[in-house]
């Protein structure tokens, strides 16, 4: 469960403290239905996606994480991509994000991705990078695999005084996660590296091993 906030309710006869507890939620991200704990205070923007906000910053106007953690979670549709095939015996998750990261155009020139690299989660096909942008933006970029041809993206982006925060934060933020009737909680994300090390942008004059 995550932390709880704690607030005051005050009636005529009694000053009383109430936790303001996080708010489960259940939205569509593309058609995928996502259910999850959005924490107090955060805000909600189904309008692309599903994205959770720490803070508001606008999306449409190109929102940014200047001012705190934003997790913004889709199913994009994969006939309109011209994919080649993948091994059968390959990890479906990794297999696309190696492609993502190989392909010019998908990713800004202006931003590094580290070496995708594999894992299960909950008995699924999985797979992460780490995204270095411009201005010491952060992100952790995750794929998975719930059946062929349907997957969900995360993507978990923060300023990179807050990487070591975010960190600490992903296993409560993902505590019950589920992703189209599926089960996949936090668990597996404990294989996450910690610290996260992110690949370094020759732009950023000073940039420091764990976050920029």
């Amino acid at each position: 469960m995550l932390t709880e906030a704690v607030t005051a309710e005050v009636t005529p006869e009694t000053t009383e403290v109430v936790a303001a507890a996080p708010e489960w939620i259940e939205e569509q991200a593309n058609g995928v239905e996502i259910g999850m704990w959005k924490p107090v205070g955060w805000s909600l923007d189904s309008s692309v996606g599903l994205t959770l906000m720490e803070h508001s910053p606008s999306v449409r106007g190109g929102g940014s994480p200047e001012n705190g953690i934003i997790i913004n979670i889709f199913s994009p549709n994969l006939e309109h991509m011209e994919l080649p095939e993948a091994p059968e015996d390959a990890n479906q998750a990794l297999w696309l994000m190696e492609y993502v990261v190989s392909t010019p155009g998908i990713i800004s020139p202006s931003s590094v991705a580290s070496a995708p690299q594999e894992f299960t989660w909950n008995g699924h096909d999985a797979a992460f990078y780490l995204l270095a942008g411009a201005h010491y933006k952060r992100a952790i970029v995750i794929c998975v695999v719930l059946e062929p041809g349907r997957i969900v993206g995360i993507n978990i982006a923060m300023p990179h005084q807050m990487v070591d925060e975010t960190r600490v934060l992903i296993p409560q933020l993902f505590n019950d996660f589920t992703a189209g009737g599926v089960q996949l909680g936090s668990d597996d994300l404990a294989m996450l590296p910690d610290p996260l090390i992110f690949p370094e942008r020759n732009a950023e004059a000073t940039p420091e091993q764990h976050g920029g």
